[in-house]
């Protein structure tokens, strides 16, 4: 056998190589060197199947284990196409020249890249495992597996020429199907004939706008003209406060009418069944139900928030998307974001109020002939804060326009009132498209007889207690949120509720005003306008302890939990024996902590033994 040209991987030879990395049978073809398409096969083919293993193990995770899905359905039939192109081009570009420079070391990287590429993507969502972890784990199974194939090199490259074209059918198939199936459900939602009697509901949810930003309620100049009008057409609780202080659990209470603490859903795990949903209570009255949200991390439909609307819209098919659709994209965005400082992820892929409103109205001109119930969520004035012009030049004028975050290290006095300005522009901008969605309303003969309720699903921080953003904390400025009703001809305009009330209060409200029975606990909010005021009860708060957050935050000791009774409101801590006290009526801002005065152990007693009477819950998952 001529060995020198056996070396140089002249194609069609045969022979044992018993030394390095390669040997090849006698009687059996070699394996294509890298010179022919064909030839790169193989590579499309790993990355197929590392991208079917990652749609597996994910829907194992979900489906199984009840583990918040953070990407759009079109995950499970574009992960693999995804994978395959990832890894097939950086393999092409980098083992191609190689190849030509050295045939035996193009081949072998033929196979060791996409291999290496594969199982860092794998293995790179898998939790405690730091990124040099996972590179040497994906670096030692890329070796390996590379000398196991090319001991195989012929069989595989058969077994890649059987399955490949099913493997790239099975994608295409599934998407297809998925878009079908979308189509044919709306089609047939459409067919079906009129449902309840009932008055049009719209639900809005400000996310992450706190009371104390908006006009309405004190602020001046008022951030929210719309809002302020609004509010004079029917009712306004000066005192709702949320359930949590962060997206997830305080939706599922909205869509509930339970505590957080009774809930499933957590940082990384979602609703589940226990409790019904105010979308299948209304869907089985005739209502067609619609959501459509902007934060899709959080009330996204792989939450388990989506379950009995009949329709759900939350990510957008995008690139910003599609590249959190697998492990290796993800850290491949997070690394060029990096090199180039680029602004933070949410903000390239933000769902902004403009289409939240051209999808709603979308809806609305092909929907059911049926009363309907529609949900909204706003994310605009979620950090990185980022409005549009002009109210970014009216909130900042003379400040060049870029995202503003709130990034632990960084504050400052001038950046914490940089945040906050731009926030306060982030929600005059919120407040105008809310505006023009009920100017669209009018036309469309929608706004006149609609039941119409705002309100957030929590505040944010801004150093009032030192600390920024939310979900780390329960004080006033991180639960204390708006909530406005409005109902014309039903509701009283312009009456004011000082009474504490909860987030978790507007299922049970909604049931009453339509004058149908339901599930939810309550207690219902009309009768504060029904000359039937409900008794006196704990507005209560809570959040779960939180790994991978500084350690003088207040959730990084443990579990949180608050009641506010009447003026009075208590913070538990796990890990805090005493606790914090406030008088509202005195210090709204909850600046002075009266839980070691003698005179307010009774008051500390009371509120001691309502958060004692509430179920621990269960251990939080990592954040």
């Amino acid at each position: 056998m001529d060995r020198a040209r056996f070396r140089k991987g002249e194609p069609g030879r045969q022979g044992v190589r018993e030394s390095g990395v390669f040997r090849w049978l006698p009687g059996s073809p070699a394996p294509r060197l890298p010179g022919s398409p064909a030839a790169w096969l193989p590579v499309v083919w790993i990355g197929l199947v590392a991208g079917f293993l990652e749609v597996f193990a994910r829907a194992l995770a979900h489906f199984l284990f009840g583990r918040i899905r953070f990407a759009g359905a079109d995950i499970w039939w574009g992960a693999p196409l995804l994978s395959a192109v990832l890894i097939a081009v950086p393999t092409v570009l980098i083992a191609a020249p190689l190849s030509r420079l050295n045939p035996r070391l193009g081949l072998w990287f033929r196979y060791l890249l996409p291999l290496g590429f594969g199982s860092f993507g794998l293995l790179v969502v898998l939790p405690g495992l730091t990124p040099w972890a996972v590179a040497l784990l994906a670096a030692g199974i890329a070796v390996q597996g590379t000398r196991w194939l090319a001991r195989r090199g012929a069989g595989f490259e058969n077994l890649v020429r059987r399955t490949l074209p099913v493997l790239l059918l099975l994608p295409v198939l599934g998407g297809a199907g998925l878009h079908l199936s979308r189509a044919a459900r709306e089609a047939w939602l459409r067919r079906q004939g009129p449902g309840g009697d009932g008055p049009n509901v719209l639900l809005i949810i400000l996310d992450t706008v706190r009371a104390m930003e908006l006009g309405v309620y004190g602020f001046r100049p008022t951030t929210s003209p719309n809002l302020d009008d609004f509010a004079s057409l029917g009712v306004t609780f000066d005192q709702a406060h949320s359930t949590a202080p962060w997206t997830a659990p305080s939706h599922a209470s909205l869509f509930t009418g339970r505590r957080m603490q009774e809930l499933s859903i957590d940082y990384l795990v979602t609703l589940d069944r226990t409790f019904p949903t105010l979308a299948e209570v209304l869907g089985r009255l005739g209502y067609a139900t619609v959501g459509i949200v902007a934060n899709t991390q959080y009330a996204g439909a792989g939450t388990g928030l989506a379950r009995g609307f009949d329709h759900y819209e939350d990510y957008r098919l995008a690139l910003p998307e599609i590249m959190q659709w697998t492990g290796l994209s993800k850290r491949w965005v997070k690394l060029l974001r990096r090199l180039n400082r680029l602004p933070p992820f949410d903000q390239s892929n933000r769902i902004g109020a403009e289409q939240i409103n051209r999808r709603l109205l979308r809806w609305l001109d092909r929907r059911p002939n049926r009363p309907f119930f529609a949900f909204l969520n706003y994310f605009d004035a979620h950090a990185p804060y980022f409005p549009a012009e002009p109210y970014w030049s009216r909130a900042l004028p003379g400040e060049p326009r870029r995202p503003q975050t709130v990034t632990p290290g960084t504050w400052s006095v001038p950046s914490v009132s940089l945040g906050r300005r731009a926030y306060q522009g982030a929600i005059g901008y919120l407040d105008a498209q809310i505006g023009a969605l009920f100017d669209s309303l009018r036309v469309r003969g929608v706004m006149q007889e609609a039941l119409v309720i705002i309100a957030s699903d929590h505040g944010e921080e801004f150093f009032e207690h030192g600390l920024m953003g939310h979900g780390n904390s329960l004080y006033a400025p991180s639960v204390r949120i708006p909530l406005l009703m409005a109902w014309p001809g039903h509701l009283p305009r312009g009456r004011r509720v000082a009474d504490p009330v909860s987030l978790a209060s507007i299922p049970a409200t909604l049931m009453e005003l339509l004058g149908r029975e339901g599930p939810f606990p309550g207690p219902s909010l009309a009768g504060y306008w029904l000359a039937r005021p409900p008794g006196p009860a704990a507005v209560v708060s809570g959040v779960t302890f939180a790994r991978n957050l500084p350690d003088w935050y207040p959730v990084s000791q443990g579990w949180l939990n608050s009641a506010r009774l009447g003026r009075y409101r208590y913070i538990w801590s796990q890990r805090d024996s005493l606790g914090e006290l406030f008088d509202h009526k005195l210090d709204p801002e909850e600046s002075r902590n009266l839980a070691g005065e003698l005179w307010a152990a009774p008051i500390l007693a009371a509120l001691r033994d309502t958060l004692r009477a509430i179920r621990p819950g269960r251990p939080a998952s990592p954040r």
